[in-house]
């Protein structure tokens, strides 16, 4: 439970814009953080620039602040470190957490106590100098009066004999419960001489308790609200003392967090490089990242965390680091040189908004268990990756290094072998060691003449089988016969007259549908661009064949996924005849997405597609399909 309030103060900074104390420089917004090292904007080399953030308001006990250190200039590259009245600052326990984004670091301070107050200093470092700014963090409450008087009036007088205004412990104070939680409201006097009343207010207005079913019950110092929290129940709540010298405030911000809500479906997977990784096992010194994605349009107002074996992953753990993906919806957390203490439990924590209210977290994990080599393989010492066996061998531990260790197959106890492995590793041993290697070396045998009336007769059936095969593709043959003789300039079709309503049409194979639904079709989405897919768009009771043409003239182009499977289908052969027919009429223009490797097709040869096979130019695949539909076509009509 202390984890999760801990995330939801993260969340509450991020979305609540203090009052900021700034010295005025102009901060480039050209950022790179790389290796725990920043760089900022593109001029000359010099020492850094920096400035330090932070709100200008005393702080109250037990509340949550944070302290931005943003870099404004550093080329080249500067390293940052924080000092507490002057000396590097040590971190107390789970109360202090840092987060670090290009050319800003955030110092949170979970849980502020008396000790907290003094100077942070944020310092940035390179080769030519170092910059530094300061910020003093001063505690309210820490110096209140317990000498406290409560009158039969119902008047407070707190304090020694100074006359003056009354002063408040909190001055605004933030407070997140959940949906029928029993809420306190402390109203607390620092000072009050003449004795003081107090008046509550919810929203600005004056607070009926009676007519609001709240409870008020009054100490020596303090008033206090009892409440049971609902929806209707989240706002803002005021207490307000005065006396003949003037009057003071405090007021607690209720937020609630609404548990009926769905909670984010979470999705976490486990990456490598090629070889790294069998199942949840990943090799030691190996380059790994755990993606955390949310099935979603809107991802804008998620924040995310990650815990391992149930403790927040923190900035000061220097061998994780975090990034975005390639939108929204995706976090990385990576790990660069996987250890022995890398193995554990990881969990992805997701938090969302909805109106006012939280929603529910939704989480996920994924347990990873860190080996020296795998089953099959052996791993040479000096390089980093993993060799199979050779034929013949294979290595049941997870400890090899050398081909000596890889030990010759035993066939005899195979079955059992097989179910004692994981699925990866069974197939690298039936590979390794085929069937019945040894007995048929020790115990050569000729065949009997049932064994060969067996042969002979299974062969028979496979030439049966093998002329069926070949009557069934001459026969799909003819349909695409039938695609190809479409594909000429003057197929026959009448233009239908609609309106271009979608950006783009999609067209690709139903064996593909997982990564077209999941991946291609929520990207483009997210980018908010208008789609065309059949099974939300095809209308009931119109031909396949109508449903077809509406769509690709309704579009101003279509994506069609290549792959075996595609060119397979008669349906998107079809569709893919029909968009370039419409591409010759109309304008309407065809993308290409290698999905698979495969023989691009003779129609489409000419058109330069984008590569999904080649995991290398993934980087730049989603920016170029985005840049590629929003290109306007020449007959593209203008908006206003």
């Amino acid at each position: 439970m202390f984890h999760f309030y801990r995330g939801i103060f993260i969340i509450l900074l991020f979305h609540t814009e203090p009052v900021y104390l700034t010295d005025g420089n102009k901060c480039s917004r050209n950022c790179t953080l790389k290796d725990g090292k920043h760089r900022s904007g593109n001029g000359s080399e010099g020492p850094p620039k920096i400035e330090l953030i932070t709100s200008s308001k005393p702080v109250s006990l037990k509340s949550t602040i944070s302290l931005k250190c943003r870099l404004c200039q550093s080329n080249p590259t500067s390293t940052i470190e924080w000092l507490f009245n002057g000396k590097p600052l040590h971190f107390k326990g789970e109360r202090m957490h840092i987060t670090s984004t290009p050319c800003k670091e955030t110092l949170f301070l979970l849980t502020v106590l008396t000790e907290d107050q003094g100077n942070y200093t944020c310092v940035a470092r390179n080769k030519f100098g170092e910059s530094n700014s300061t910020k003093e963090i001063k505690i309210i409450g820490a110096s209140c009066s317990f000498e406290c008087v409560l009158r039969k009036d119902g008047r407070r007088k707190v304090g020694g004999k100074k006359l003056g205004p009354p002063t408040m412990k909190l001055e605004r104070h933030l407070k997140l419960v959940t949906t029928d939680q029993m809420v306190k409201i402390p109203c607390t006097l620092c000072t009050s001489n003449p004795p003081s009343t107090l008046t509550w207010f919810f929203n600005g207005r004056q607070l009926d308790p009676e007519k609001n079913e709240i409870s008020v019950i009054s100490g020596w110092c303090e008033e206090s609200l009892y409440f049971k929290a609902l929806k209707n129940t989240a706002g803002n709540y005021s207490c307000m003392a005065k006396n003949d010298f003037g009057q003071a405030y405090s007021t607690t911000e209720i937020r609630v967090l609404d548990t009926t809500l769905k909670r984010p479906l979470v999705a976490v997977k486990l990456e490598g490089e090629t070889g790294t990784i069998r199942g949840n096992a990943v090799k030691t010194g190996s380059r790994i990242n755990i993606t955390c994605t949310i099935p979603a349009l809107n991802c804008a107002k998620l924040v995310w965390f990650w815990n391992m074996n149930g403790k927040l992953i923190t900035r000061n753990e220097t061998q994780y680091r975090e990034e975005n993906g390639m939108n929204r919806c995706t976090r990385k957390l990576m790990i660069d040189k996987v250890m022995a203490g890398s193995k554990g439990t990881y969990q992805c924590v997701v938090i969302g908004w909805h109106n006012a209210c939280l929603t529910a977290k939704g989480t996920n994990e994924i347990a990873i268990s860190v080996v020296s080599c795998f089953e099959g393989f052996y791993c040479p010492l000096n390089i980093s990756g993993v060799k199979r066996c050779p034929n013949g061998t294979f290595s049941m531990h997870r400890n090899a290094f050398t081909t000596e260790q890889c030990k010759p197959c035993k066939t005899s106890s195979r079955n059992e072998t097989l179910m004692s492995l994981h699925p990866e590793a069974a197939s690298i041993f039936k590979i390794n060691c085929p069937y019945n290697t040894e007995s048929s070396e020790k115990h050569p045998s000729s065949l009997s003449h049932g064994e060969i009336v067996a042969i002979v007769g299974s062969l028979a059936l496979l030439v049966l089988v093998v002329i069926l095969g070949v009557c069934f593709g001459i026969r799909n043959c003819r349909n695409y016969k039938k695609l190809d003789q479409h594909t000429s300039d003057n197929i026959p079709i009448e233009i239908p007259d609609i309106p271009r309503s979608k950006d783009v049409f999609v067209c690709y194979s139903s064996k593909n549908r997982e990564w077209v639904h999941n991946t291609l079709l929520q990207n483009l989405r997210a980018q908010n661009f208008e789609t065309f897919i059949d099974f939300i768009d095809f209308e009931i009771g119109l031909s396949i064949e109508k449903n077809i043409v509406n769509g690709i003239y309704g579009s101003r182009k279509t994506i069609f996924v290549l792959s075996k499977d595609s060119l397979r289908s008669y349906y998107a052969r079809s569709e893919l005849s029909q968009a370039l027919a419409a591409g010759r009429q109309t304008g309407h223009q065809v993308l290409v997405i290698l999905y698979e490797k495969c023989k691009v097709p003779e129609e489409i040869s000419n058109i330069v597609y984008l590569d999904w096979v080649n995991e290398r130019k993934r980087d730049k695949f989603w920016e170029k399909l985005y840049e590629a539909v929003r290109r306007p076509l020449e007959n593209d009509e203008v908006k206003a």
